[in-house]
């Protein structure tokens, strides 16, 4: 079979020109319907989180109103007495010192020979009073010189009594405690 085209050229290029026309046209209503589809999906979303974020807003203020406050004062009220104890709690434990440390590491110092009777710490006055008996006057000064080159104490006060005897003293010597290792 044959194919006779009888059309002259300026009605082919015409022919030419809508076709590309037909097609562009085509592109641009595929582009446009592609966008409205979009945007309608796009906006269906939006509405949907609008939607669900005042519904939880709204179950938040219930689940707030609801809350169970003591003698019934206000939340708010209740947030700055938890606060307050947060910080008075906090102050606590910068002043706590380790005392179980502490007296662990004092013990160290105590040669044989020399028994302990009493362990005194004042905690404010950040003072210890020790008391005890040592076998010789040798011994007592071992014991005093452990604790005078020691850090955890400082102002070693040791009463020339202590140094009377040559055996069997009973002595009592006090100091200023230093506890900064052993804060927490």
């Amino acid at each position: 079979m044959m194919s006779l085209n009888l059309l002259s050229p300026e009605k082919k290029k015409k022919l030419k020109e809508k076709e590309t026309l037909f097609k562009f046209r085509y592109v641009a209503y595929f582009c446009a319907v592609f966008l409205i589809i979009n945007f309608l999906l796009f906006y269906g979303a939006r509405l949907y989180l609008d939607y669900k974020l005042t519904h939880l807003k709204n179950e938040v203020s219930q689940q707030t109103a609801n809350l169970p406050t003591s003698q019934g004062k206000s939340l708010d009220t209740t947030i700055e007495q938890i606060n307050k104890d947060l910080v008075l709690i906090s102050g606590i434990q910068s002043d706590y010192v380790k005392w179980s440390n502490y007296v662990a590491d004092f013990t160290a110092l105590v040669p044989t020979n020399i028994s302990l009777t009493e362990i005194a710490i004042n905690q404010e006055s950040k003072e210890i009073v020790v008391s005890g008996q040592a076998l010789t006057r040798d011994n007592f000064l071992v014991f005093k010189a452990n604790l005078e080159n020691t850090e955890i104490l400082s102002d070693l006060n040791s009463p020339i009594s202590n140094l009377v005897k040559k055996e069997d003293i009973s002595f009592v010597i006090s100091a200023k405690i230093v506890v900064d290792k052993y804060k927490l």
